[in-house]
């Protein structure tokens, strides 16, 4: 009721204001029209009864395709406008008016307009609700103007994040304000542990007298040391190291609010490298009094500025008819670079790259006699990365140049060697696949070159089990035995780096197996990897057509042995009983089996042996014939 009765006498002091000023129907109408605002009048139920021209405009209506309308229907009909609509009706029936209210109602071609509304409630004499005025302000070009000053500032502060520098604010307080994530990296604070302290915890202990000196001539208005310079300083992490620093500073004023703005930029590597540079002048003074390479300093263009004792021993010239020459000018090919208008490819490389690193060329003495150098070259710099010349080494590699020939050389011996070679040898990849076969190696296959390289080791050996013809006249016969043995060796290879007579068969170009036995060794490349292996093969045709001979040898012998009716007996170098046939075993009355691996001894008296020691005397020459008595298990002795 109080708020009824207030709306009502605000009511009749508009009312009787409007008496009072008599001012006419169609001056108020005139005003109504040509108001750059929108205007829209409403009545209890919120349907549009009238609109001005700018409000036509504005959302491309016309008043009689908005009269008789809900103004609820000038919003969009989604639940996102329409909750907007709720609150915005809740509020106009709350107060009685809306102040600078945003929403977005419809344009005709259905885009959304930006609106500020501003909506005053109407009542009549009694105070009972009329209807509404709303005044409608098209705000689209200030949203423009709002978006853009977002993303203005969003990529301000976007680029002060991103930036390499730490930057930060500080108050007129003394307190820092602002903290970027490269001033959480070079100090060690986060945002959290720095924001709202003050800004000494930054600055060593020795320092902050003075720091705080300077704030206060800051807070004072007085002209800030160093603003807008910059300086070289000391800084302090969260850990208490210290680092040097490079800072540059500026006032910001925000409103009535003073801001310091300091960027600063961790120098520690800098000051480190000019550290380091001093260090390398002294070393490089030290370097030409001792270096056994000559050694050349030159301007930003070439010319020679600097020699040491090696340079003049080298190339034949005094220091001084050195200096002031230019580098170009100890090439042979120097007056055809001159014609050419070409620097020598040192020099190219030197320019292209900043560096030149153990390039072999050819430098020409003062006598004009040629010599091949190792050289290699650095730029020197200034603090502000200028050229502003060069350091040359340069070492005569006549020697190495002759020990790389005769390596070379005893390379092609080598190549050669294994070429020409009796055995067959191949080297294969680090894969298993044959890079360089010999000729023995495609003679024993019967292979062409070509129809070897590139295919795996394993793919020459037997592939499938089976019955083959050798390359020795005989037949085998391969079982997955052979493909486990050959896996076998395989792993003791890649184990131990090597392996020794292992004997396998590889498969010749026409099907037959060839008996081998190979050496084989792998070959380590400087990072310990495997890079090559190389095989070296034994063809053991021959000796299995040898051992074949001396099977057929030994049984003929035990053929003629066992039928001969005399005793025979045969024996190994150290007198160890290898055979005896049948006549044998009855002349002594011992079975073979108990004669074959004893001493020879046993066949003789006792007595004899050991005044005698004939038959162990076969070591020591060909037997002759005993004269003595032979002795039976039974102790009966032969004369």
């Amino acid at each position: 009721m109080p708020q009824n009765t207030q709306n009502t006498t605000d009511h009749e002091a508009v009312q009787c204001n409007k008496n009072q000023s008599m001012i006419p129907d169609c001056f108020l109408q005139n005003i109504y029209d040509i108001t750059p605002d929108g205007i829209m009048v409403s009545d209890a139920k919120g349907y549009i009864i009238s609109i001005n021209k700018a409000l036509e405009q504005m959302l491309g209506f016309s008043r009689e395709e908005i009269v008789g309308r809900h103004t609820g229907e000038m919003s969009p009909q989604d639940e996102q406008y329409l909750e907007i609509g709720m609150k915005m009706l809740t509020e106009l029936r709350t107060h009685g008016q809306i102040k600078n209210f945003e929403a977005h109602w419809m344009r005709k071609d259905g885009t959304l307009c930006p609106i500020e509304l501003n909506i005053t409630m109407l009542h009549d004499a009694d105070g009972n609700r009329t209807g509404s005025v709303a005044i409608i302000r098209d705000i689209t070009e200030r949203k423009k103007v709002e978006a853009a000053m977002r993303e203005q500032d969003e990529r301000f502060k976007s680029l002060i994040q991103m930036a390499n520098d730490a930057i930060f604010f500080v108050d007129g307080t003394g307190f820092i304000r602002f903290w970027n994530k490269q001033a959480e990296k070079i100090y060690g604070y986060t945002p959290e542990e720095v924001l709202g302290k003050p800004f000494t915890v930054i600055v060593p202990h020795r320092f902050r007298e003075i720091h705080k000196e300077w704030m206060e001539k800051f807070l004072n208005d007085t002209v800030v040391p160093f603003e807008n310079r910059i300086i070289e300083g000391i800084g302090e992490r969260k850990d208490g190291t210290e680092f040097f620093a490079e800072a540059s500073m500026a006032t910001l004023k925000l409103g009535d609010e003073k801001l310091l703005v300091a960027i600063v930029r961790d120098i520690s590597e800098r000051k480190q490298s000019e550290i380091e540079l001093r260090e390398a002048k002294e070393f490089l003074e030290n370097v030409f009094r001792t270096s056994g390479d000559g050694l050349i300093v030159t301007d930003e263009h070439g010319y020679i500025k600097k020699v040491n004792h090696k340079i003049t021993t080298l190339f034949g010239y005094t220091e001084e008819e050195l200096l002031g020459m230019h580098t170009a000018e100890l090439s042979p090919n120097y007056t055809d670079y001159i014609v050419g208008g070409q620097n020598p490819p040192v020099i190219e490389q030197l320019i292209e790259h900043g560096i030149v690193e153990n390039f072999v060329t050819e430098y020409k003495r003062k006598n004009g006699s040629v010599f091949p150098g190792e050289v290699n070259i650095i730029s020197l710099k200034n603090s502000q990365g200028h050229r502003i010349g060069g350091i040359c080494s340069i070492r005569d590699i006549t020697e190495r140049k002759a020990a790389e020939e005769k390596l070379k050389q005893t390379k092609e011996q080598l190549e050669k060697f294994i070429e020409y070679s009796l055995d067959p040898i191949f080297i294969a990849d680090s894969s298993g696949r044959v890079i360089t076969p010999n000729r023995a190696f495609l003679a024993m296959l019967n292979y062409q070159e070509s129809d070897v390289v590139g295919k795996t080791v394993d793919s020459l050996f037997i592939t499938e089990p089976g019955t083959y013809e050798s390359t020795s006249d005989g037949v085998i016969t391969i079982t997955n035995d052979f493909f486990a043995n050959n896996s076998s060796w395989m792993a003791q290879l890649f184990k131990n780096g090597k392996i020794l007579n292992w004997e396998t068969y590889y498969l010749q170009k026409t099907g037959k197996a060839v008996p081998t036995t190979q050496n084989i060794t792998l070959i380590y490349d400087r990072t310990g990897k495997i890079s090559h292996l190389f095989c070296v093969i034994r063809d053991l045709t021959e000796h299995k057509k040898a051992e074949a001979a001396l099977r057929l040898s030994e049984a003929r012998f035990r053929a003629i042995a066992e039928s001969s009716i005399d005793a025979i007996i045969t024996s190994d170098r150290n007198n160890m009983l290898l055979f005896c046939n049948k006549a044998a075993e009855t002349m002594f009355g011992y079975r073979q089996e108990e004669l074959i691996g004893q001493s020879g001894d046993i066949l003789l008296p006792e007595r004899f042996r050991e005044r005698n020691g004939h038959l162990s005397g076969i070591r020591e020459g060909p037997l002759v014939p005993h004269p003595g008595p032979l002795r039976r298990p039974t102790r009966a002795v032969l004369a």
